[in-house]
């Protein structure tokens, strides 16, 4: 199991909230358009579109074998060792 160490931070504008410190994060590995990565634990399809360049681009994203659909992404958990392929639309003539 590997964790990464988060550090966190909380400053208000006042002052009133000076919080500093660590948590354990929990990560799982996948492979995201041909290379290995370590994502947090949890990660939705929608979460890891950043990760990918998508941005809010039109893509398709594909999680071992099969099409996530739009609605679905944000409820769709990625787990270790899945293979997620991102693919984005090029227009051109």
């Amino acid at each position: 199991m590997r964790y990464r160490v988060e550090h966190v931070y909380c400053a208000a504008p006042d002052g009133a909230c000076n919080y500093s410190g660590r948590t354990l994060m929990k990560m799982i590995s996948i492979t995201l358009n041909g290379e290995r990565r370590d994502i947090p634990d949890g990660s939705t399809v929608t979460g890891i579109l950043a990760l990918a360049g998508a941005g809010q681009q039109p893509v398709a994203v594909v999680v071992n074998e099969q099409i996530v659909r739009p609605a679905d992404r944000e409820t769709s958990l990625l787990k270790e060792n899945d293979q997620v392929d991102v693919l984005v639309f090029a227009g051109g003539g």
